[in-house]
């Protein structure tokens, strides 16, 4: 959108996200998400972990990964339930893998049989 001319608030991409999200279109959320991490803004938490959350569920895990990537740089920890789905959904993931202790909260219980 920069490109183009337009600049927006912080409330007009948080609005564009929720729109987005709601309407579980995972790839325009995810650029809206880019054009907030380039102007340096940062998405409320819980859009945050929504849009995770879409992009883990639609399996489209290298957007995932990407958000995830942001969240830890940021110095935030997505939901529980999130980051189950994304670890259920991923085999192996640098980032993941560097910051086994952070997963290592996230430890899935056993299955029973």
């Amino acid at each position: 959108m920069r490109k183009r001319g337009f600049f927006l608030s912080r409330l007009a991409f948080e609005k564009l996200l929720h729109y987005f999200c709601a309407s579980y279109m995972s790839i325009p959320a995810f650029r809206i998400f880019e054009e907030m991490a380039a102007c340096h803004l940062v998405p409320c938490l819980y859009r945050w972990n929504w849009l995770l959350y879409i992009l883990c569920e639609e399996k489209k895990l290298h957007e995932a990964y990407r958000v995830c990537d942001v969240m830890f740089e940021r110095g935030f920890l997505p939901d529980e339930s999130v980051m189950r789905l994304l670890v259920e959904t991923s085999d192996e993931h640098p980032l993941l893998l560097v910051n086994q202790e952070i997963l290592n909260k996230y430890e899935l219980p056993p299955l029973s049989q």
